[in-house]
């Protein structure tokens, strides 16, 4: 069969085909601009990366269920100039990660006096933002002064008073019979094992695990003495793409959100500067 090679179309024909020309290339141009406008905008949010380290509830290396992981969602939710993204580090390291050559902009739920006055670099602080604790916690109620043979379990990077702010794993285990291990999970699994007779954790790690698993605290007894009474701070490098006043008016956006308000109260965190919408301590 033998199609024709020219058309002849009356002037009704002709604004027909007009038509349908004009409606073919703007159907195809919707269809090439649409990906391209997609990754403008997607390019338009300027990245922010979040450095964490295992500390339950705000962060679990073990799984998506923390308190940091609801926090980033929500910020990237109320605003569309920033994409936050939680980049993982050792506790060591949060210090250079934040540094002029590392790898994050800034850290949550951190305190100016955990080392970083000492670690050489230059940083903002916030505000304190939430409270927290450190206490002993044990599976016997008898007394709470450890004895010469007692061990005790903390954690490898975080400060106690216990240690006098010290850090060192030698030094720890040597003066003050501290073991360390990588997380407060395992302290406690430490405890369970008998391998130490007092774990030194976070009231925000006991609660959390009330909340999430509370076969997990069942039988666990807490000192009357806390080591610790802290405000955690959102501490800034001086690169930081988003400022202190940035950050803090999205976390007032961020604070009106129910489901943030439900885990707040879930994990019965203590704030201070974290927002006006929910009752905070002074």
């Amino acid at each position: 069969m033998r199609f024709a090679t020219n058309l002849h179309l009356n002037s009704q024909g002709k604004a027909g085909l007009r038509l349908c020309l004009v409606v073919f290339y703007l159907a195809l141009s919707a269809l090439l601009i649409a990906p391209l406008a997609a990754d403008t905008e997607s390019v338009a949010r300027e990245r922010v990366y979040v450095a964490a380290y295992d500390y339950a509830p705000y962060y679990s290396s073990h799984g998506n269920q923390h308190f940091l992981a609801d926090l980033v969602n929500s910020l990237n939710d109320v605003q569309n100039e920033f994409e936050f993204v939680i980049r993982e580090v050792r506790p060591q390291d949060r210090y250079s990660a934040l540094s002029a050559a590392g790898c994050c902009d800034l850290i949550f739920f951190e305190s100016e006096n955990w080392g970083w006055q000492d670690s050489g670099y230059d940083y903002y602080a916030s505000p304190g933002i939430l409270r927290g604790r450190d206490r002993l916690y044990s599976l016997q109620n008898e007394y709470w002064e450890p004895q010469e043979h007692d061990r005790i379990g903390g954690v490898v990077g975080y400060h106690y008073q216990l240690t006098n702010m010290v850090t060192d794993t030698g030094y720890s285990e040597h003066e003050y019979r501290m073991y360390r291990a990588n997380n407060q999970q395992t302290v406690l699994n430490m405890l369970r094992h008998g391998r130490i007779k007092f774990a030194m954790l976070s009231e925000e790690f006991v609660n959390w695990l009330a909340a999430e698993d509370p076969d997990q605290v069942a039988g666990l007894y807490e000192s009357p003495y806390y080591d610790d009474d802290y405000q955690t701070q959102v501490i800034f490098s001086r690169t930081s793409p988003v400022s202190v006043c940035q950050l803090f008016a999205y976390l007032e956006r961020v604070a009106t959100d129910p489901f943030i308000q439900t885990q707040i109260r879930r994990y019965q965190l203590r704030l201070t500067r974290f927002s006006s919408v929910i009752n905070r301590e002074s």
